[in-house]
């Protein structure tokens, strides 16, 4: 558990440069289109592969919703900051 957390900040911190490049208020559409494509994949999944991932104990492959709740409070702190931000 410990090695995928430190995985996930690594893959993050790489991915924060090109968050930061994107037009003002695309990161969060991209963020919402992604998160959407993810959901529609896990929807379209078998029964049987869901009960596999379940089995394997790697439960957050098809319940997104810890992965994004540990993000939720980062989020919020950024589109404070955006709303404060003037505009150019």
């Amino acid at each position: 558990m410990a090695q995928r957390l430190a995985a996930s900040r690594v893959r993050n911190a790489a991915a924060l440069p090109l968050w930061r490049a994107c037009a003002r208020g695309e990161a969060p559409r991209l963020a919402l289109a992604a998160a959407e494509a993810v959901n529609a994949d896990i929807a379209a999944l078998g029964d049987d592969v869901v009960a596999d991932v379940l089995a394997s104990g790697r439960m957050g492959l098809v319940d997104r919703s810890a992965h994004r709740a540990a993000h939720l409070s980062e989020i919020e702190v950024a589109l404070d900051h955006l709303a404060q931000r003037p505009t150019v």
